[in-house]
């Protein structure tokens, strides 16, 4: 593995406009994934915060081999955490101050040689950008992924990227604090912010995964409907209503709306898989060297 530290001192906030109208709106990741897309190209984009020991999936864009999600399938995996150590310990030698910084990782692939089997030739990451926030109790970590297929990160879309680093994990750090510990009334504010949030947690968990009309159904039940209220807004007959209802009850195994809605708030802390303390053994069991450039705060390791 190679890694290039790259300094980080000017941002844009303009360019940023659009993304920043819809902070506290459940399309913001999907709206700053693209954002972060324009500007450097990444194929795979993930965002977390790691907090108590535990990474939170934040943002997942980009699809792996076949189509699956890249990124969520990652989160079962213990590959994330040594993908994050050398990243981990960089950040957490910050002694606890607000920092950003932009890292490029040079790697092969992803996982070892079971893992790839399994993902497919299309996970085989050619070029990794990591952005590194440190930011009180947390850190926030961006993963940038490009394949093979894809190629390298130019140097202009890296210069690109960090010209707004700071602004980008700014927006990441505040939709998270408007959003995903937002209170429950907050929440419910309307049947589109519902169903958003219900779109996100399907993004992030098979187990959420419901058609376009369950989603709908169990949206305005949470917000409040009664099946005719619900009947009339959808403008389908009320006993359909109550057969989307019975259905998406039983894919997600609920029994009563009074557990579909403590499920849903328990959507803005949803933990990630353990993260261990940082360390800088390779995937697959190997030693990497870490060779620190000009500007970089951490020393040499073998």
């Amino acid at each position: 593995m190679h890694m290039v530290s790259i300094d980080c001192t000017h941002s844009y906030p303009n360019s940023l406009a659009g993304v920043l109208e819809r902070i506290d709106c459940a399309t913001f990741p999907a709206l700053w994934a693209s954002r972060v897309r324009d500007l450097c190209g990444a194929q795979r984009i993930a965002a977390y915060r790691i907090r108590d020991g535990q990474a939170r999936l934040i943002v997942a864009e980009g699809a792996g081999h076949g189509g699956r999600p890249w990124e969520p399938a990652c989160q079962q995996s213990g590959d994330l955490c040594r993908q994050y150590a050398v990243a981990l310990a960089m950040a957490q030698r910050r002694d606890g101050r607000d920092s950003v910084r932009l890292v490029r990782v040079r790697t092969s692939a992803v996982g070892g040689r079971a893992r790839r089997r399994e993902a497919g030739p299309a996970t085989s990451i050619c070029d990794r950008l990591v952005i590194i926030a440190a930011r009180q109790d947390a850190v926030f970590l961006v993963n940038l992924l490009n394949s093979h297929e894809r190629g390298p990160f130019s140097d202009t879309a890296i210069e690109r990227l960090a010209e707004q680093v700071d602004m980008l994990a700014g927006l990441l750090v505040k939709h998270l604090l408007l959003m995903g510990d937002a209170p429950a009334a907050q929440r419910l504010s309307s049947v589109n912010a519902i169903e958003g949030r219900l779109l996100d947690a399907e993004a992030c968990s098979p187990e959420w995964r419901l058609t376009p009309r369950e989603r709908q159904v169990c949206a305005r039940i949470l917000y409040g409907l009664t099946a005719a209220g619900i009947a009339v807004d959808l403008g389908i007959h009320e006993h359909s209503v109550d057969t989307y209802r019975k259905r998406a009850y039983f894919r997600l195994g609920l029994a009563t709306r009074h557990e579909l809605l403590r499920r849903y708030l328990s959507l803005g802390s949803l933990p990630g898989p353990a993260v261990a303390p940082p360390g800088f053994a390779a995937a697959d069991g190997r030693k990497e060297r870490v060779a620190v450039f000009p500007g970089s705060d951490c020393g040499k390791r073998a």
